[in-house]
């Protein structure tokens, strides 16, 4: 339902869910569980409310890290970056750049590593850099994204994310004055 844009209807069903979930279980502590409140912290965020979603998404982490006790999981690296999207939305800026460079470690460890899920945090990285005025650290997060695309993806073909990845760096280069080379990243 989420996928399909029904997101009022995704969250009463994923809410039916957690509660059935609690009431099957002793306590929170099962991946189930904190499955569901991933998902509703995301759905929710969707919605516009992010201080339910980060509720949600921040004791879907609490469970996840006490059941593995291990952050190379990726369940965890996924909390951790929807998580860091909320804490921007809502300004807080630093505790949402710590979030996503323990997702990014988390994701560089994972075999075989999803390139895609690289540039996406790398690329969420790069527009929170932007917006506290760190241009060369920005353009660095890109730079690799666009660098991992490269060399991990199987088949090389561009989608949406690498596109918007492209679409930042050349307009960062653009703002750096190096227009011939943000040309390239434009075309």
């Amino acid at each position: 339902l989420e996928d399909l844009g029904e997101l009022e209807e995704a969250r009463e069903h994923l809410e039916r869910a957690l509660a059935i979930g609690l009431e099957g279980h002793d306590g929170e502590l099962h991946a189930p569980i904190a499955s569901t409140l991933h998902t509703l912290g995301s759905v929710v965020d969707k919605l516009g409310d992010q201080t339910l979603a980060r509720q949600h998404l921040e004791r879907s982490l609490r469970i996840q890290l006490e059941l593995t006790g291990d952050e190379e999981d990726q369940s965890i690296a996924s909390t951790l970056h929807v998580l860091a999207r909320v804490l921007m939305a809502q300004g807080e800026l630093s505790a949402a750049h710590e979030h996503l460079e323990r997702s990014l470690c988390i994701q560089l460890t994972a075999e075989p590593p999803d390139p895609r899920g690289l540039v996406v945090t790398q690329r969420l990285l790069a527009e929170l850099l932007e917006a506290l005025g760190l241009a060369e650290e920005e353009r660095s997060y890109l730079d690799e994204a666009l660098d991992l695309w490269r060399r991990l993806s199987d088949d090389g073909e561009e989608d949406a994310e690498i596109s918007r990845a492209l679409h930042a760096l050349g307009g960062l280069l653009m703002e750096q004055g190096e227009l011939e080379e943000a040309r390239q990243h434009l075309e």
